[in-house]
């Protein structure tokens, strides 16, 4: 994301004014309500073809009189709009460029942030739509010549350019349909607790996740990656340690209630297991060996503040080829054709 708006601003710096136009006003540290209102005005006014800027406040002005002629500087056009949050993330601050007058959008205290961002999006839309009509407007009265086809009465200009312009704004499409961009990114770190269907007791370690969440349709693509610890065996004076680290890709459609979160999906993996054997004459033994899996994935979420949840997954795998390890000729240890994992953890949404 943060690659995406930089490039965003280099090139807003190289190309030439456009006659409509948005201008985000952030303070000096982003935050978390600025960056997604940002996500969000980009997916509403895709269709509109209009650019939008981002400029940083400078740290000497705080208050909102100070904030309005700083605004003021970036109405290069009359269809343009500049947005700026107030102090206290209360409400939205809109100043319109073409008659310099400014105009509060309150923030509902109870909706969650994204659903804020989404209804303040869309306002700002119906806001720009109407800006750059009514510039179209008054462009065309300045340069329209008067149309009288022979009546008695003549013609006004400006009326066959309102009906237009009313025309297209309700051909829109509708700003859902146009949402088709990844909503985000999500990563996540959780404490793993495992076994198999060969082993005794259980493995622990740590599992990392990271994945991208669609908008097109409730699902998400995620790779994930453990670090368990070590199953040893002894028997006879001799030692054998195996170590497995998987990684795996899943694909899981999600059900949203509130601030919770359910999904379940494929999982499929590759087994990095790391051999280590030490016989009873001290004679050491390494080796690397490969296994797949394919099972599935369960997980329940909670969102806790913002952009942060709880985070509980189980998986389970069937492992092909089953491992088995020797040690002088003969079985010492051997990896479960089945396995599981639960993880409990945080994930957050960048």
């Amino acid at each position: 994301m943060l690659a995406g708006v930089l490039l965003h601003i280099l090139l807003s710096a190289v190309s030439p004014p456009r006659d409509a136009g948005l201008w985000l006003l952030e303070r000096s540290e982003r935050q978390p309500a600025e960056g997604a209102l940002l996500e969000a005005l980009r997916i509403y006014t895709r269709d509109l073809d209009v650019p939008i800027s981002i400029r940083r406040i400078p740290a000497g002005i705080a208050d909102e009189e100070s904030k309005s002629e700083f605004a003021l500087r970036h109405c290069v056009s009359e269809a343009n709009l500049v947005l700026w949050w107030k102090a206290d993330n209360s409400s939205l601050r809109v100043l319109y460029c073409a008659n310099k007058q400014e105009e509060d959008l309150p923030v509902s205290a109870t909706d969650e942030l994204p659903v804020t961002v989404q209804t303040l999006a869309l306002k700002v839309r119906g806001l720009l739509v109407e800006a750059m009509a009514a510039e179209k407007i008054a462009r065309s009265r300045k340069v329209a010549p008067p149309t009288n086809l022979g009546s008695t009465l003549p013609l006004s200009p400006s009326k066959a350019p309102d009906t237009v312009v009313a025309a297209k704004a309700l051909s829109l499409p509708p700003p859902a349909r146009l949402a088709k961009i990844d909503r985000g990114v999500e990563a996540g770190a959780a404490y793993t607790l495992g076994t198999t269907t060969a082993t005794e007791g259980f493995r622990q370690g740590l599992s990392l996740r990271l994945g991208v969440v669609f908008s097109s349709w409730p699902a998400a693509l995620e790779v994930n990656g453990m670090i368990l610890s070590r199953v040893t065996r002894a028997a006879a004076q001799n030692t054998i340690s195996v170590r497995d680290v998987p990684f795996a890709i899943s694909l899981s459609p999600r059900l949203e209630r509130g601030k919770w979160l359910f999904s379940a999906g494929l999982r499929a993996g590759i087994h990095f297991l790391t051999t280590e054997a030490k016989s009873w004459d001290g004679r050491p033994g390494a080796s690397q060996n490969l296994s797949f899996g394919l099972g599935t994935v369960e997980q329940i979420r909670y969102a806790i503040w913002q952009q942060y949840c709880l985070h509980l997954a189980f998986s389970n795998e069937a492992l092909f080829p089953k491992q088995r390890f020797t040690l002088d000729h003969q079985e010492a240890l051997q990896i479960g054709r089945l396995q599981w994992n639960l993880s409990l953890g945080a994930v957050v949404r960048l």
